[in-house]
């Protein structure tokens, strides 16, 4: 299977297998075309010179996405712990109303009671 169908087919386990491969089909150019100034190596040497930049490059850009993808983890978290120490602070004010609603109804008076609790008590 050749590099191509290997790299679409996602068989590449890490990049130094892929490069490996990739510098193989350079040696091949090399070794069956013995003329270095024809067209075919000379092309092949710019090919292999791009691709040994953009492999070495391929370090940096995987650190580069991964503290992004961490970055972008964090600045999730810290918003959730926000969130969540905003609903704890409603929490609170909403049980500090309900304590507050309970301690001006007496404790006889069914209407008042049933306005804080939204329902009505007919009775028996």
């Amino acid at each position: 299977m050749g590099p191509q169908k290997k790299l679409e087919g996602g068989h590449y386990g890490d990049l130094d297998t892929f490069a490996h491969d990739l510098r193989i089909i350079w040696q091949n150019c090399y070794t069956y075309n013995k003329d270095l100034n024809s067209d075919v190596c000379v092309m092949a040497q710019e090919l292999e010179s791009i691709a040994e930049d953009g492999l070495a490059r391929i370090p940096q850009m995987i650190e580069e996405k991964r503290t992004e993808v961490k970055e972008k983890q964090s600045n999730d978290m810290q918003s959730m712990q926000r969130q969540f120490k905003q609903q704890q602070k409603q929490l609170v004010e909403m049980q500090q109303l309900l304590l507050q609603q309970q301690v001006r109804t007496p404790p006889g008076c069914a209407h008042a009671h049933a306005r804080g609790w939204l329902f009505l008590w007919r009775g028996p």
